[in-house]
């Protein structure tokens, strides 16, 4: 079977694999498990029971979705939260929930051979998809896929469509220590990979300068990795320069960066992106030094100054007019205090 997404001409096999074979497929590493995908595993004890039980049943389950790679491995598409709970049982991970007073509190292990034998003949159909170059057949695929499911977040969809553009490096400074003292307490979606989408964020402004910001954040986040390849090569710049960033505003902030209202405890996205760029010039004893200052500093323009509140709070805080308002503004504060300073 062959669909079309833009100029490219997608391929698609159904295969029926039984469980036994997916398993080995995951052992011998063909079923990349680690690739960055877009939903963690996030089911009930309950809903895992559910799909085990489907299994003993013989019961049929949704289709699954794979993408093949050149080496001849496969990248999960849609199906990673069954397919994780299938493996995770296949090796003990996890006891059933179950109203069967035969199956209840029992791994795969201490199941009958009968019934381990029905869970490992198990048959799932597998559509394979390959050629889709850039993702464009992903992406619209996982949208059909999960129109009537819980909305996804704009990471998370980022994340199934750009693969490995700048997802498995935004993946890695997303756990950085400082990084995450800075935000775990401020209503931020772990879930939803909107700490990830935040690390995109300043790297977007880092690579393309806040000139560059056309009027829509999400397109402008959007570009960034679809354009990837063209900032591949700074990783090894960015990454001390985020390290350096978020150390300092850890020490100078703590808990408290990012709040526009201490009393709401909401980190503040357009705090977010003037700070860490405003930061990203500077190195981080020479932040530290002038710390006191900074804070005051801001604290002052949020709590005086009527320009740079309303660029930061209220409706249309992404307008060009008010990023730049609030970018210009606080780098002005920012020459003032530190100047030319390296202390």
């Amino acid at each position: 079977m062959a669909v079309f997404t833009g100029n490219e001409q997608v391929k698609i096999d159904m295969r029926i694999l039984s469980l036994y074979e997916l398993l080995r497929w995951e052992e011998n590493g063909i079923l990349k498990m680690d690739a960055p995908e877009l939903r963690n595993l996030r089911w009930t004890p309950e809903g895992k029971s559910r799909l085990i039980e489907a299994a003993l049943s013989g019961i049929p389950v949704q289709a699954i979705f794979l993408e093949a790679a050149k080496d001849g491995s496969m990248k999960i598409i849609d199906g990673a939260q069954r397919i994780k709970t299938f493996v995770s049982f296949f090796k003990d991970g996890f006891e059933l929930v179950s109203q069967n007073p035969d199956w209840n509190g029992r791994r795969f292990s201490e199941l009958s051979s009968i019934e381990q034998r029905k869970i490992e003949d198990f048959q799932l159909v597998v559509y394979v998809v390959h050629n889709d170059f850039e993702g464009e057949f992903r992406r619209q695929l996982f949208e059909s896929l999960n129109l009537n499911r819980r909305s996804f977040s704009s990471q998370e969809i980022r994340n199934y469509q750009y693969g490995t553009m700048g997802i498995p490096f935004i993946r890695k400074l997303a756990e950085y220590n400082s990084f995450r003292q800075t935000i775990s307490e401020k209503e931020v979606d772990f879930s939803a990979l909107q700490h990830q989408e935040l690390v995109l964020r300043f790297m977007s402004f880092y690579y393309k300068g806040f000139e560059e910001y056309s009027g829509n954040m999400k397109v402008f986040l959007d570009k960034t990795l679809q354009e990837y390849e063209n900032y591949r090569c700074r990783e090894a710049e960015f990454e001390p320069v985020f390290k350096n960033v978020f150390d300092a505003i850890a020490e100078i902030w703590g808990a408290d960066a990012f709040l526009a209202d201490e009393k709401k405890r909401r980190i503040n996205l357009a705090l977010y992106d003037v700070i860490t760029y405003s930061f990203s010039g500077y190195e981080k004893e020479c932040l530290l030094y002038h710390g006191e200052q900074i804070r005051q500093r801001m604290r002052q323009l949020l709590t005086e100054h009527a320009g740079f509140r309303s660029s930061v709070k209220g409706g249309s805080n992404t307008s060009i007019a008010k990023v730049r308002m609030r970018f210009e503004l606080w780098l002005n504060e920012m020459d003032i205090i530190l100047g030319e300073s390296n202390v």
